[in-house]
């Protein structure tokens, strides 16, 4: 008897985004904070930023709808490392218009209209979206207000 593992999905390879110091680099004052400017999760100001797709996981919502974890690795304007932001997209009809705002953004909006939405061809594509603020048991975390369509289309 032959498993049969494709139901499953495809894996997709382990990135590290982490960067390379020379033994002989150069230390700055800012070097001894603890990470805090360099965090993958630290918060960003409010307003517009280019990402790309680092992760997306199918998953169920707790109300048992079907749902998509999205990781958005956003690119700070000052250049600064990514800042890594999860994202739900519940795929209700009342959550649609964020799947489809997601697409639209990746430049995939017209293969989902023809073809259906294919979240494992979404890694690694680039984005737009527009980032705020929410407050979760007194702490400020950032959150996808929503995807923005890219300046020219992307080719898909």
């Amino acid at each position: 008897m032959k498993a049969n593992f494709e139901r499953f999905g495809n894996v997709q390879p382990a990135t590290s985004t982490v960067t390379n110091i020379d033994y002989n680099a150069k230390l700055t004052d800012a070097d001894l904070e603890e990470g805090s400017n360099h965090s993958k999760y630290r918060l960003l100001p409010e307003g517009e930023y280019d990402f790309y797709v680092d992760d997306v996981q199918l998953k169920q919502s707790k109300a048992g709808n079907n749902m998509v974890e999205v990781m958005a690795a956003v690119l700070p304007e000052d250049g600064g490392s990514e800042v890594l932001v999860r994202d739900y997209i519940v795929l209700t009809n009342n959550g649609i218009w964020k799947a489809a705002q997601f697409h639209k953004s990746i430049g995939m909006f017209e293969q989902a209209k023809t073809r259906g939405m294919d979240w494992n061809a979404c890694y690694k594509k680039n984005g737009r979206l527009k980032l705020r603020h929410r407050v979760y048991d007194g702490k400020e975390y950032n959150e996808v207000a929503s995807y923005l369509p890219l300046a020219k289309p992307a080719v898909e």
